[in-house]
This record gives C-alpha cells, structure tokens and sequence, in this order.
C-alpha cells in the first residue's frame, strides 16, 4: 500500500503502476481465489509498508545519514526486479486472455455499477488524516503521540482483515463488502462523537472496512471484466475511485468546520447506500463472463 489508500490511487506512483499490477494479480489470483490473493497481496504490500521504514529509521539512527539507508532500500528493489524477471521465465505465456473466457469488446453494464457503488463508498469514507486532526483538535487523547500510535495499530488491523476478507469474499461473494462496509460505518460516530475507548474502536473498525476494501474491490473488476479489457477497467475503476475520494474528503473537511455531525451524516448516508448497492451485486458479478 506504500501508506496509501487500497483500492484506488492513493498516490501517484499508485496511478502509474497500479492497473498493470492489478491486471496481473488478477490472472495470478484466480489459481487460489481473488479476493484471498489480493487480500494477502495487500498484507504483505502493508508488512512492506511499515518494515521499510523502520529500516530506515535504524539506518539513520546508526550511520546519522539518509545515504546508506537509500543504498540498503536498493537491496529489496533489486530483489523485486529479480522476481519479475523470473516469473517472466518460468510463465511465459501468462498475461494473454484466458481461453475460456469471452473478449469483451466493451465494459458492461455491471462494472459501471459496480464502479458507481465503489465511488460512493470513497466519497463517503473519511480518511485517518481528519480523524487524526479531530483527535488532535479535541485533545481525547492525552498527548499527540498517540494518534501515530493509532495508525500504526490501524495498519495491523489492516494487514490482518485484509486476507481475511479476501477469503470470505472467496467463499460468500460480493456480500462480504456490504459487511466489511458497515463495519467501517462505525468509525464515524465512534470515532468522531466519543471518547477516547470509543475512538479506538473507532479506528479498528475505520482499519477493518480499509482491509474489505483491499481484498474486494480489485476482485470484483476481476469478476466482470475478461482479461483483454482489466487494464483499462482497473484504470478507469482508479480513476473515478480517487475523484471520488478527493470530493468526498474536500466535502467532509468543509463540514467539520461548521458540524460534526453533518460529517458523521454524510459519511453514513453515503456509505449506507454502498452497501445496499454491493448487496444489490450479489450473485451478479461474472455473469458478463459466463454469457
């Protein structure tokens, strides 16, 4: 995750690498399950994501310069490329579009709907950086370090939930992200209305429905589209989910300066009507593969 946002670009190396990566990882993925192949893509990319830089940080603490660190980064790179290469040998072959499947020649129906139901959830979905600011702004917590503290945790809840929703979704489907939605709901009034206890809860939950969404939401896109359309579609779902991102958050920011609950409102309206529409997908998805 590189510290960013699942399921959509989070940052702009994300834009770049993300729908080629994702186009892969869904042929990968389909030996063993998507949703439990980009669940434990996902906690091992936020394992990666917090080990490097502890890395750092020992380095610098050692050598006090930023130099050997970077040179010690180039080592799992390195290593990242070697892999590549030697997939790339060993399966030739892959990355064509799967025989049994039809080519599409253009995104149904579904995906839009999906991409639509996707969009509603990023722009209703409050990032950690306002709840972090509402922790600092009202003092609920005793000293600021522990709002660090707290997404560290997140991220641990994170990289666990992930894998672990990514195998639900493998057995109960779409369903699994109305649920995994409807967790991360309650981290908006226990997160933004309550006190310290409540808002540690608050930001498990906000983890919980952050690791749903990494497990689920590219295994959908992997449902729906063949695999002669997924670059585009995984670049068209990361588009619309990062606008979408971008308004929700601008709209949230200008509602906390005149109410919070109009932000815990609009976040759970917003929210609310995902999850009814991922359980309106329910049984749904692939069928534009199968017909």
């Amino acid at each position: 995750m590189d510290g960013s946002h699942p399921g959509g670009p989070g940052t702009h190396r994300e834009s770049i690498r993300g729908p080629a990566r994702d186009v892969l990882l869904s042929e990968a993925t389909a030996v063993v399950g998507h949703g439990w192949g980009f669940g434990l893509h996902a906690a091992l990319d936020q394992t990666g994501a917090v080990i490097g830089p502890l890395i750092v940080a020992a380095t610098v603490l050692k050598s006090h310069a930023f130099g050997p660190a970077f040179l010690g980064l180039a080592l799992p790179a390195a290593a990242a490329l070697v892999a590549l290469l030697v997939a790339r040998a060993w399966f030739p072959a892959q990355g064509a579009a799967a025989p049994r499947q039809i080519e599409q020649t253009q995104f149904p129906k579904i995906f839009w709907i999906y991409v639509g139901a996707a969009g509603l959830l990023a722009c209703g979905f409050a990032d950690f950086a306002l709840l972090s600011y509402h922790f600092q702004k009202t003092k609920i917590f005793e000293g600021p370090a522990m709002i660090p503290v707290l997404y560290s945790g997140a991220m641990a809840v994170n990289a666990f939930t992930a894998p672990l929703f990514g195998r639900l979704y493998d057995r109960f489907g779409i369903v699994m992200l109305s649920i995994g939605t409807l967790i991360s709901m309650l981290s908006l009034p226990l997160g933004f209305l309550g006190g310290p206890a409540t808002a540690m809860v608050g930001v498990a939950c906000w983890a919980t429905g952050i690791g749903a969404q990494d497990a689920i939401l590219r295994s959908g896109i992997a449902q729906v589209v063949s695999m002669n359309k997924r670059g585009s579609a995984f670049g068209a779902f990361n588009g619309v989910y990062g606008v979408m991102w971008f308004v929700g958050s601008a709209i949230m920011g200008l509602l906390y300066d005149h109410s919070i609950t109009a932000v815990v409102s609009f976040g759970l309206i917003l929210q609310l009507v995902s999850a009814m529409a991922f359980f309106w997908l329910r049984g749904r998805l692939g069928v534009a593969l199968d017909q």
